[in-house]
């Protein structure tokens, strides 16, 4: 594939005005009490994590399903381009808490918490995904 700086530069903001689309239109169903963040925040209080933790989750079942797609080289249910959007917009809004988090001390207890997740989404990873030993 070859394209100018224009075309790609073109061809990428059609795909961030898509992310945007979708974050507009699906933005209301996940809104609670006026807060667009709230659903996320929820969840993170139930699972006694962090937010960007549940939408690193939220991602990687999207990412799984992207190595699926690039080792068998099909979906079922959704593209690969609708995954890579929906990719997009769980970075942008893990981006929001992070900036949050980088003005803001951490305690200790979140690093454990963290560390937690990290342990089981590894164990629960395929064996190629494993570190080299």
């Amino acid at each position: 594939m070859q394209m100018t700086l224009q075309e790609r530069n073109g061809r990428c903001q059609e795909f961030f005005d898509q992310c945007m689309g979708i974050l507009n239109r699906k933005g209301s169903d996940y809104t609670v009490e006026g807060d667009a963040l709230k659903e996320i925040t929820q969840v993170a209080g139930h699972l006694a994590v962090t937010p960007e933790q549940v939408l690193w989750v939220y991602m990687y079942k999207h990412l799984a399903a992207l190595l699926n797609y690039l080792q068998r080289g099909a979906l079922q249910t959704e593209s690969a381009r609708e995954r890579l959007r929906d990719i997009a917009n769980y970075c942008a809004l893990m981006s929001l808490f992070v900036e949050s988090a980088e003005n803001i001390e951490k305690p200790e207890e979140d690093f454990v918490s963290c560390d937690r997740l990290a342990a089981a989404l590894h164990a629960g990873a395929p064996k190629s995904w494993a570190p080299a030993e």
